[in-house]
């Protein structure tokens, strides 16, 4: 939303706005200096998307990954040391699996990966195209896009069918403010 109201005013933007925009531009590599490109590469995940995704990438929650790195979406890479080695990876393979020093940052890590990553070009695609045509983001239709995920031939099928059993895409469009935060017990927070 930022974005597109920068873009809206780009004559008269503010310095720090501008700067702003560059970095972003520089962090998801966008080479044109497009906004409209920015557009695609930066926008919300589908809450629905998410929660399914943690849920199968966790185990719901119960992984060794998640216990020991906070990671709750399984993401690969392949500096040694740098993550946790899973108990099954075959001798000749190099691959770990990314840790974060808390759950938010391994949420903010998966939505740069969805909004960044080659693999998920055409999720971005077909969310900006939805964007564009006023039609609402929908999780069981995107997660369609997801089948790089995973080297499951059955990825997609699955986030899809925990969103439906689950009734997730009721998240996705829920907009949380502060107010509404603020106004929540603590104990649930």
């Amino acid at each position: 939303l930022k974005i597109q109201n920068l873009k809206n005013r780009f004559n008269i933007m503010q310095r720090r706005d501008a700067l702003w925009l560059s970095k972003r531009m520089k962090d998801y590599e966008v080479s044109s200096n497009s906004v409209d490109e920015l557009l695609i590469k930066i926008d919300a995940i589908p809450v629905s998307i998410a929660l399914s995704q943690a849920a199968v990438e966790s185990g719901w929650g119960t992984s060794r990954f998640t216990s020991e790195g906070n990671a709750l979406f399984g993401q690969y890479i392949w500096e040694k040391g740098e993550g946790i080695v899973p108990e099954q990876r075959a001798e000749h393979e190099i691959h770990e699996i990314k840790s974060f020093k808390s759950l938010k940052s391994s949420v903010s890590s998966y939505m740069k990966n969805l909004n960044s990553n080659f693999h998920y070009d055409e999720f971005r695609i077909n969310r900006y195209i939805m964007r564009k045509n006023g039609i609402p983001l929908n999780g069981i239709y995107l997660s369609e896009y997801l089948y790089n995920y995973s080297t499951d031939e059955n990825y997609s099928e699955k986030i899809k069918g925990i969103i439906e059993t689950n009734d997730l895409n009721d998240f996705d469009g829920v907009k949380i403010d502060h107010f509404s935060v603020e106004s929540l017990p603590s104990d649930i927070i």
